[in-house]
């Protein structure tokens, strides 16, 4: 058996058994989105949201990948006609219905993105929230044109592999048993956002974090409106790019 499957197979039992333990104990959080995330994270998060809130419209029908359990879901579901929410783990989409309550216009596909159940030309709006390192970065981006309508726009959020400190934070995680190799390897980088950006007619993107790494620590100290502050004023330094945390991309087909 391939590495890549296997690691999708231990991936899909991470988030069913996730999930499961969620269903048992109610123990997900009920907060949404960028208000999930400790503030001095949240920037990456909240122009997410921004720039969704830009693409989408009450007619729209959005896609989702790797949606999980919903943690940014909350958004795509609420600005569009039709909001389908796709992941691996259908465990998962279950406690998805249940955080968002199930609305109307609301549906759920246990799926691989590699190898999307739509047909082409499809959605107006593909969105993902941190799930592109587990697939084929360039199989899992020909499924989203295949996907999208012309015009169509495809944004996420999602972390950068260039920063040393970052990668071996990674590293650490895979050496506990927290991420597949396939996952390290298929980390976001650079040349990636570059492959978009030929691929696709249009795009934009931006990078968050480069002090990430110091932030969350200093925050017990000066605050998290303090080191949010600090962290922003960083990246606007620097301009920074290849050290930061996550970026943040939007694409028009």
């Amino acid at each position: 058996m391939r590495q890549s499957l296997r690691d999708k197979i231990a991936e899909k039992s991470r988030y069913d058994k996730r999930a499961s333990l969620a269903e048992t104990t109610a123990n997900y959080n009920e907060l949404t989105g960028s208000g999930s995330i400790p503030l001095p994270l949240r920037e990456p998060y909240l122009k997410y949201e921004e720039v969704l809130k830009t693409v989408l419209s009450k007619s729209s029908t959005t896609l989702e990948l790797c949606a999980g359990m919903g943690l940014h879901s909350e958004i795509p579901c609420t600005y569009s006609k039709l909001f389908i929410a796709s992941d691996i783990s259908e465990s998962s989409l279950e406690i998805l219905k249940e955080r968002l309550k199930a609305p109307l216009n609301l549906e759920t596909v246990a799926c691989d993105f590699e190898f999307l159940p739509f047909r082409s030309e499809s959605f107006d709006v593909v969105a993902c929230a941190g799930g592109l390192s587990y697939g084929d970065n360039k199989v899992v981006m020909g499924e989203i044109l295949r996907v999208l309508k012309p015009g169509g726009y495809f944004v996420c959020v999602d972390s950068l592999n260039h920063n040393p400190i970052y990668v071996a934070n990674r590293y650490v995680h895979y050496l506990l048993g927290r991420r597949t190799v396939s996952t390290l390897t298929r980390m976001p980088r650079v040349g990636l956002i570059e492959d978009y950006a030929a691929s696709f007619g249009e795009l934009e993107s931006w990078f968050f974090g480069g002090i990430s790494w110091l932030i969350m620590p200093l925050s017990a100290i000066i605050g998290e409106q303090a080191a949010f502050l600090m962290s922003k004023s960083f990246d606007d330094l620097i301009k920074v790019k290849r050290l930061a945390f996550k970026f943040v991309l939007v694409a028009k087909k």
